[in-house]
Formats: C-alpha cells, structure tokens, sequence
C-alpha cells in the first residue's frame, strides 16, 4: 500500500503530539527540556540556579545564628558566674567574710569559667577565633589563664553581611585576669583593694558588650533569613507556574490526538496493531 506523504506527514506529527503530552503527564511538567519552549526553560534553569543559591545561604546563616545563639547561652552563664564573684570580692574588699571562707567558691567560679571558655560543638571550639586548639591553658602551678587561640575571628559572608563562626576569646581574658588578681591577693591574706574589684565589673561590662555585638550580628541574620525564605518561596512558585503542566489539558490533547491517528490509519488501511505510541496509554 502506498500512503501519500501528507497523510505520512500527520500521522507523525500527531504521533509527535501525542509523545509529547503523554511526557507531560508523566512528569506532571510542561517543559522537560529546552526545545519544549526555550525561553521558559532558560528562565527556568536560571530560576532553580537562584533557589540553589539561597538554599546554601540559608544553611550558612542556620549554622552562624545556631553558634551564636549556643555562644550567648554560655556567655549568659558566665556573666551570672561573674556576678557572684564579684559580689563575694565586694563583700571580701569590705571585710565582710573571712577570705578563706569563700576563696574556694571564688576558686571555683574561675575554674568554670575556663571549662565555659573551652567549650565546643559539632563544629568545634565556640572562643578560639580562627585556631581549633584548646583557647584558655591554666597553669596547674599558678592557676594564671592564657589564650592560645586566636585573636581573628572565624568568618563567613552572607547576602553582603559577615558572620562569625567561632570567634575570638581574648576579651574573655580581662575576666580571667580580674578574677586571678582578686584570688592572688586573697590567697595571700589580703583582701582585695576597690581597684581589684572594679576590675572584676570593668569585665564584667566586657562580657555584655560581647552578648550585645552577638545579638546585632543574629538580628541581622534573622533579618536576611527572613527576606531569603520569603524570595526563595515566591521563585519555587514561579518555577511551578512556568514549569507545571495542565494536565487536564494534556489528557484531552492526548485523546483528540489518538482520534487523529485512528482516523489516519481508517484512511489509510492501516491496522491498530501497526499503531505507535499506543501501548502505554
């Protein structure tokens, strides 16, 4: 049988239709590769490209604001820690208590605050700035605290805004010196001049100055998180519209296209079994 070319012409062109929306239906999309509508599917590369990027962001400011937030915790625990030793040095100063009545709770006070200092998580050292060593050493003899981390801190930036991922213990230093001065001088019967004790507050002013720097730094990631979620929702919704298929319209282009090849193969003699693209419907 001869089948003139016209009619050959659209049985593959109906034959094409019909590949194409049973595909559609199939991956629930419109555009499965660039040929099915090249600018959608440039601006729809470039859309995922964006979502991808803010992904990644996200996660970056996941990780800073949950190290910042673990960070003031333990700064939160040091200052209440710094408060009672400077309450038990004013009353020391003043001749209130006997020295060696308090000098172990004052000693130990100290000896928490460097376990706080040397604290870690998942990610490692919270106060060694850019080093991953062990930051705050006491010496066994002499209980003096030194910082062996370093004095840069570990940083990442985000959409325009630098983060900190560990950062630098040195001025948690003026609190282990405060605190050292007031022990040496108490360990020795001497109870501590109001110079030693404003030193201990001078610290303690420090260590709230660190919490405030903490919170504006996560106010400002809170801030980007939030605009990023909210450009990152809008661009998944974007992709849906310009990537989603209507299936309810592929099915009926679907079905008018297999009544266009059944009449073709009426016409032409052809039997259904000789019919392509049928089997999967």
């Amino acid at each position: 049988m001869i089948i003139k070319p016209n009619l050959m012409t659209a049985m593959r062109t109906t034959s094409a239709s019909i590949d194409v929306s049973a595909e559609r239906i199939s991956t629930g999309k419109r555009v499965n590769r660039a040929g099915d509508d090249p600018l959608a599917f440039s601006s729809i590369t470039n859309t995922k490209t964006s979502i991808s990027s803010a992904g990644i962001s996200l996660s970056t400011l996941d990780y800073a604001l949950n190290r910042n937030d673990g960070r003031d915790q333990l700064m939160a625990s040091m200052q209440d820690s710094m408060m009672r030793f400077n309450e038990l040095a004013t009353m020391a100063s003043g001749g209130f208590n006997k020295l060696t009545d308090i000098i172990p709770e004052m000693t130990a006070i100290e000896q928490a605050m460097v376990s706080m200092g040397n604290t870690t998580d998942a990610s490692g050292q919270m106060f060694s700035g850019n080093s991953t060593i062990v930051p705050f050493v006491q010496n066994p003899v002499t209980s003096v605290v030194t910082y062996a981390g370093s004095a840069i801190d570990q940083t990442m930036s985000v959409e325009g805004i630098t983060l900190s991922g560990a950062v630098a213990g040195t001025p948690l230093m003026a609190a282990f010196n405060a605190m050292r001065t007031v022990l040496v001088s108490m360990t020795a019967g001497t109870a501590p001049t109001m110079a030693m004790v404003q030193a201990v507050q001078a610290s303690i002013s420090t260590l709230v100055d660190f919490r405030t720097q903490g919170a504006a730094q996560a106010s400002s990631a809170t801030t980007i998180q939030t605009a990023l979620t909210s450009r990152q929702d809008n661009e998944k919704m974007s992709v849906s519209r310009m990537q989603d298929a209507d299936l309810t319209a592929e099915t009926i282009s679907m079905s008018e296209g297999q009544k266009q090849y059944e009449a073709i193969m009426k016409v032409t003699g052809m039997r259904l079994s000789q019919r392509r693209l049928m089997d999967f419907i």
